[in-house]
């Protein structure tokens, strides 16, 4: 079953991909670039959200109906707060969407994922654990939005993440979230085909956040069903956005600018300043992804040894954004 998941998610998103290609440019849904942020050589189709999210839909529902599955109310209430979230993504995509119309859009996304069941229970304060999972949630879904500024980079950390949540969640026995995750695994990995450099199609913030949401949502799974809450697990898996969110807010805050006003001030553009090619600079962020991913696997065989990886995991990314915070981005 898990590798016709994965193989389907793979096919059905290299069969859209192009489908999606040729609307975009029909209907003019392209990005054009710019001089300020924008600074990609053509208009380039915007479409590849709506193919990452129809494959999941689309790869969910043949496995549903080939091995006789039955989906339950966390399962639903995740699916129709993904189609919430890829809702507002879409249309920011089309029109600018202010921030606080699309933070709202994402609190109800993750509320009714609650209502219908799934959260976290990390305290015995019922609206602490709500505060909690509003901010997981909304924060990994837009980390990944953050981390999408270069060709490949976002669509490559979230398959990678995806993939090792599969590992995890069906390790726990949890089939449809663990069908879930490899769907999604299978969708960014063969997006690469069209979004790697130089991208044929972007993700756009319907693909980006709609695979951050998803993330956050099985992670949100794989946390509540352990008998220990292994909160360093999904941190380690899903570390490169986490620290992308953390470094920028700070770099941005400390220039006295907003953390959501867009600038050059990513990591990943900062190494291609200090000197790596795009494609070097995206495949080492594969490394080190993979490198993490399979760490947070081998803790959550070993969870004693969390009080060893934390600190050395902070101290890892405090020297890398030390380093890249010495770089010129404007010169």
């Amino acid at each position: 079953m898990k590798l016709t998941v994965f193989l389907l998610a793979a096919i059905i998103i290299v069969l859209l991909t192009p489908l999606a290609i040729m609307l975009a440019k029909k209907f003019g849904i392209v990005d054009h670039p710019d001089q300020a942020l924008k600074k990609h050589r053509q208009p380039t189709p915007y479409l590849g959200g709506a193919a990452i999210v129809m494959t999941l839909y689309l790869t969910l529902g043949l496995i549903i109906i080939l091995y006789n599955l039955t989906i339950n109310a966390e399962q639903t209430g995740m699916l129709l707060g993904l189609f919430v979230i890829f809702s507002i993504g879409l249309f920011d995509d089309f029109h600018a969407v202010k921030p606080l119309m699309k933070l709202s859009f994402q609190g109800l996304a993750t509320a009714i994922v609650m209502l219908y069941g799934l959260g976290l229970q990390l305290t015995e304060h019922p609206l602490l654990n709500i505060m909690i999972m509003l901010i997981w949630v909304i924060g990994i879904t837009n980390a990944l939005n953050l981390v999408d500024i270069m060709d490949g980079l976002a669509s490559g950390i979230g398959g990678i993440a995806a993939f090792f949540l599969a590992v995890l969640l069906f390790l726990a026995g949890q089939i449809v979230f663990g069908a879930a995750m490899l769907a999604l695994a299978g969708a960014c990995l063969g997006f690469l085909a069209f979004n790697f450099y130089p991208a044929k199609i972007f993700l756009g913030d319907a693909g980006s956040l709609a695979i951050g949401f998803m993330l956050a949502c099985a992670a949100v799974k794989w946390i509540e069903i352990r008998e220990e809450h292994h909160l360093l697990v999904p941190v380690l898996l899903l570390a490169i956005p986490i620290f992308e969110t953390v470094y920028i807010s700070i770099l941005r805050l400390k220039a006295g600018k907003s953390p959501l006003q867009g600038s050059d001030d990513h990591f990943a553009k900062r190494m291609v300043k200090a000197g790596f090619t795009i494609k070097q600079t995206v495949l080492y962020s594969y490394g080190v992804g993979m490198i993490l991913c399979l760490v947070a696997f081998w803790l959550s065989m070993n969870s004693q040894h969390g009080v060893y990886i934390a600190p050395c995991a902070v101290t890892v990314f405090s020297l890398i954004g030390f380093s890249l915070s010495k770089v010129d981005i404007y010169s």
